[in-house]
């Protein structure tokens, strides 16, 4: 994960996750296709790996309780 491209996406992942209302992230990787998913079932394309891997990071640290990065939130194909 390319970390300093990834946090520059931080802001803009808050946001959309909030506004959005953001569940997961579903990434595939051979495709580079990259869709967040929301908690009412839309999907949304999403254009940059970077972003996608933004909303993770957010989804992660919002994650009720948890220390560590909960793996289980978000998949790749």
């Amino acid at each position: 994960m390319d970390m300093s491209r990834t946090e520059e996406y931080l802001p803009w992942a808050e946001i959309f996750v909030q506004t959005r209302r953001v569940v997961a992230v579903r990434m595939d990787a051979e495709r580079g296709e990259y869709e967040a998913l929301s908690e009412n079932g839309s999907s949304y394309f999403i254009e940059r790996l970077e972003q996608a891997q933004a909303l993770l990071l957010v989804l992660q640290e919002r994650a009720p309780g948890k220390t560590e990065p909960d793996t289980r939130i978000g998949y790749v194909l």
